[in-house]
């Protein structure tokens, strides 16, 4: 009898003892914090995640850097350039970078999300370099992260660092940057995360399950957190957000109601229409019509009358 070994195990040769998922949330813990190159990493989330054959993950951006690091399986990225994903590669996003892919097998993947403060640009024209080691660094990494020993959290950042290295090594770093003094900014609850990503793609279709892919949680999970979080749901955020940017565009923009709704996803007028009409009381037009007289200006007073 063949025994099944976990993709961590297998590409680390770590024993996997303690649930993968606790490890993460520990690491986090941890290290949520840590500095390279004179910015502030800011680590959000890891994740280990399992997507069968077939998954499908339409084109998509987001605001906060995305290393992915396939442990086992096969796919291909929808976004050019059009690489193979296999055993072994990783995945670079930077923010606002758009970016999908299809699994022709079942995936296991290792996802590490993060901001950079300050955030240096993407270098133009850099290519990610063949990345065979990191599996030295991640076994390092989730070593570190099981054993209790003082100074762990200076270790696993250091480790973490080792990790994103030769990804954050692709950016256009300055050449003498300072380290800022602001004080850490809080970590981004499940909320932030889902209000970013909805955002950040308010042009493209977006369903429940793409959000839930997105936060690396089950659709009922997700839909509990985010309702204690905000009082709201996750699809009714949505449309506030749509509407709220439709408004605006309206205002500040000569585009047509048409390519405004294109703009915010919904592409069909008649039922952008309806929906801005349910929204704000009034039709688009109407909207703008009556933007554009509060803003205009007052006709001067005649002194001489």
């Amino acid at each position: 009898m063949v025994l099944f070994m976990h993709p961590l195990q297998t590409l680390t040769g770590i024993k996997i003892g303690l649930n993968p998922a606790r490890l993460c949330r520990r690491i986090v813990r941890l290290t949520s914090a840590c500095r390279y190159a004179g910015s502030v990493v800011r680590l959000h989330q890891l994740h280990l995640s399992h997507d069968p054959a077939g998954t499908n993950v339409q084109p998509h951006t987001h605001g906060y850097y995305e290393a992915i690091f396939i442990l086992r399986g096969r796919g291909r990225e929808l976004i050019a350039p059009l690489s193979a994903l296999r055993t072994g590669t990783v995945q670079f996003h930077p923010p606002h970078c758009l970016h999908g892919w299809r699994a022709t097998s079942d995936i296991w993947r290792f996802g590490v999300w993060f901001d950079l403060l300050p955030a240096p640009p993407p270098a133009p024209g850099v290519a990610l370099p063949p990345y065979t080691d990191y599996p030295a660094h991640l076994a390092a990494l989730l070593r570190e992260s099981r054993t209790d020993r003082i100074g762990r959290g200076e270790r696993l950042a250091a480790r973490l660092i080792l990790l994103l290295a030769p990804l954050l090594n692709t950016l256009a770093w300055p050449p003498a940057p300072s380290a800022p003094e602001a004080s850490d900014p809080p970590l981004p609850t499940v909320s932030d995360l889902v209000n970013r990503f909805l955002q950040d793609n308010l042009a493209r279709p977006i369903t429940l399950r793409d959000v839930a892919q997105q936060v690396n949680m089950s659709i009922p999970a997700l839909v509990r957190m985010f309702r204690r979080e905000t009082g709201d749901t996750v699809m009714h955020r949505l449309h506030t957000l749509r509407m709220r940017q439709a408004a605006r565009l309206l205002q500040e923009s000569p585009a047509s109601a048409k390519e405004i709704g294109v703009r915010i996803g919904l592409p069909e007028p008649a039922y952008f229409g309806r929906c801005f009409r349910r929204h704000f009381g009034q039709s688009p037009q109407r909207w703008r019509q009556q933007a554009m007289r509060e803003m205009a200006p007052a006709p001067p007073v005649d002194r001489h009358s």
